[in-house]
This record gives C-alpha cells, structure tokens and sequence, in this order.
C-alpha cells in the first residue's frame, strides 16, 4: 500500500512523527505505520526509527519483517496486531485502528522494541572484532 499521492519520491525518512507524513518507504497515519511500498528497502531502518518515535507497526507477515518486531509481539492479546497475512487481513487492521476496535501499542513499548538493534548494544563487539582483525598477521594472498 503507497502513501498519499502527494507523497514526495526520495523525501527522507520523516515518517517517525505522530501526525500524517509521508516517505518512499511508507506511510505514518497518526501512530500508524503501514506497509512498506513495493520495490523499498526492506532492511526496516525507516520502519524501526517509526516505531521508536511511537508509530504502531502494520507489516507485511514475509520477507524481513517478523524479524523486526520481537515474537513477543507477533501475535496480538492486548493491543492491535501488527503482523498481516494479506491484503483482506491488512484492511481489516488498519480499519479496526482507525475505528478505534484496537488499540495500538503504548509509545513506551514501541520506543523498547528497536533497542536490541541500537549501536550501543553492538558497539563493542565490533571493536573487539576489528582488533581482532587488526592484529592477524597479513598472509599474501
């Protein structure tokens, strides 16, 4: 699903705010995030930096996207889902957001779910790898 047509092409990734705005990647309604338009990126940078700023995720259930979104959350109790399967499915979430059946995940929870992808968590194991690195002996090739 595409964002508005008067979505600007290569605009940056503004879509993590709380009112409508727009991007290549897809769309942010509210605290809505749905679906990522075809043909973009699917490594979940714009998607991830939308649910730190408190967009609810609507994805895809294929592809990368699971894997951005804690199992903990794949499967909906008490908040609205986030996962789809297909397009009816899709339009059944979305319409039960904006109709306000579901509620989406409190900011707080959404701002812990990219945590575990944040450089702080990484930072050092990358140091440590490219010391590693640096210090093998070089053997022509």
């Amino acid at each position: 699903m595409s964002g508005p047509s008067n979505a600007t092409p290569g605009a940056s990734s503004t879509t993590a705010t709380r009112r409508t705005s727009t991007s290549t990647a897809g769309c942010c309604t509210g605290r809505t995030w749905s679906c990522p338009r075809p043909g973009t990126s699917s490594s979940g940078g714009a998607i991830q930096e939308a649910i730190y700023c408190g967009c609810h995720p609507v994805l895809p259930n294929r592809l990368s996207y699971p894997e951005l979104i804690p199992e903990t959350h794949h499967r909906h109790l008490l908040h609205a889902p986030i996962l789809y399967d297909d397009a009816d499915h899709l339009f059944a979430v979305l319409r039960s957001i904006l109709q306000r059946e579901e509620r989406p995940l409190p900011p707080d929870t959404l701002r812990q779910m990219p945590a575990p992808l944040n450089w702080g968590a990484h930072a050092a194991d990358y140091d440590d790898l490219f010391e590693t690195v640096v210090e093998q002996p070089l053997t022509p090739a």
